[in-house]
C-alpha cells in the first residue's frame, strides 16, 4: 500500500493502523551505499561530506510521510539491545560539506560543479529518496544525475558489473547484527554477483575484527560494547550512510485482535488472532 494513503485511512472509523511488530524480520533500514572503488568516494572526507549536506529529517518528513526514525548509524534504533544513541555520527551542516570538499581536493569549477557522479535506485521509495539527495548535493557542488530500474537491473548493476557510483537502497537488519548487518560490512563477504552482500567493498581490519568476535561472544555485555565500537568506526569511515528506519504499518479492522503481538508481526502464526464481538 503506498504511504500516502495511509494518513486517509486513519480516518476510516472501522480501520487501525499499528506500527507495533515485525522488529524481529522486517525492520527495514534505508541507506547509501557508496562504492569505494569510485575516484570520489574513495576519500573518507567526501563521504563524510555527503552525510554533512543530508537532512534525514526532511527525508524523513518527505519521503516516509513521518512514519519511521531517523537512523543515522549501520545499526537501527529498532535493535534496541545493540543500536548506541551516543556514538557521534555526521550532522545536517551543509558548511562543513563544503569545507570538506574542498580540504578533499574538489573545489568547485567556473560552473560550480566539483564534480558528477550517477545514484542508482529502483523503483518506489528508492527514487524519492534518490531524487532529495540529487537536490541536497546539488547545494555543495555535487552533480549527481539519479538512474531508476527496475529490482533486478538494479542488483545487476551494482552487485554483478558493479556499474555505480552509489545508491540507495532499504535493507532488513534482521533480529541481530551478526546474521542482518554483518554481510555489509565484513571484507571476507565482498561477493561479487551477490546481493546485498558487501556491495560498497569496505575493507577494514578492525571491523572485521569486532564483528567476528561479536559473533562468537557469549556475554551479552561484552557483545554490545563490540558492536558499539562498530557503530563508531563506521561513523567516521562511512562506507554507507544510514537514513531511516521506515516503519512498518499493518492496517487491520478494528474487530480483528492478536494480530501484531510479537516481534515477527503479520510473519508470525496468528495464534492469538480473534475476531472481536460486535459492540
Amino acid at each position: 500500500m503506498p504511504i500516502p494513503d495511509l494518513d486517509r485511512l486513519k480516518d476510516v472509523p472501522h480501520l487501525s493502523l499499528d506500527t507495533r511488530g515485525n522488529e524481529y524480520f522486517n525492520n527495514s533500514t534505508t541507506r547509501i551505499e557508496f562504492n569505494l572503488d569510485n575516484r570520489y568516494f574513495r576519500h573518507a572526507k567526501v563521504r563524510q561530506a555527503v552525510a554533512h549536506a543530508i537532512d534525514r529529517d526532511v527525508i524523513l518528513k518527505t519521503v516516509w510521510y513521518g512514519y519511521g526514525t531517523a537512523a543515522p548509524g549501520p545499526i537501527s534504533p529498532v535493535l534496541k539491545a545493540f543500536h548506541d544513541p551516543k556514538v557521534a555520527v555526521p550532522r545536517f551542516d551543509r558548511k562543513r560539506a563544503e569545507a570538506l570538499l574542498d580540504e578533499a581536493g574538489f573545489p568547485r569549477g567556473a560552473d560550480g560543479v566539483r564534480f558528477r557522479v550517477s545514484h542508482d535506485v529502483f523503483d518506489g521509495g528508492g527514487n524519492r529518496v534518490g531524487q532529495y539527495i540529487r537536490q541536497a548535493l546539488a547545494r555543495v557542488g555535487i552533480d549527481v544525475t539519479v538512474r531508476t530500474q527496475e529490482f533486478g537491473a538494479y542488483i545487476k548493476r551494482v552487485y554483478t558489473d558493479r556499474d555505480f557510483d552509489f545508491n540507495n537502497q532499504g535493507m532488513s537488519q534482521m533480529f541481530d547484527p551478526t546474521v542482518g548487518i554483518q554481510r555489509f560490512y565484513w571484507s571476507k563477504n565482498f561477493r561479487p554477483g551477490v546481493p546485498f552482500s558487501n556491495g560498497a567493498h569496505y575493507d577494514n581490519p578492525e571491523v572485521d575484527r569486532l564483528l567476528e568476535a561479536a559473533a562468537v561472544e557469549n556475554d551479552a555485555a561484552k557483545r554490545r560494547a563490540l558492536f558499539g565500537e562498530f557503530q563508531r568506526v563506521i561513523a567516521t569511515d562511512l562506507p554507507t550512510i544510514g537514513l531511516v528506519a521506515v516503519a512498518q504499518v499493518t492496517v487491520a479492522n478494528r474487530r480483528i485482535g492478536g494480530h501484531t503481538v510479537g516481534a515477527e508481526g503479520l510473519s508470525g502464526n496468528f495464534a492469538d488472532i480473534h475476531i472481536k464481538a460486535r459492540a
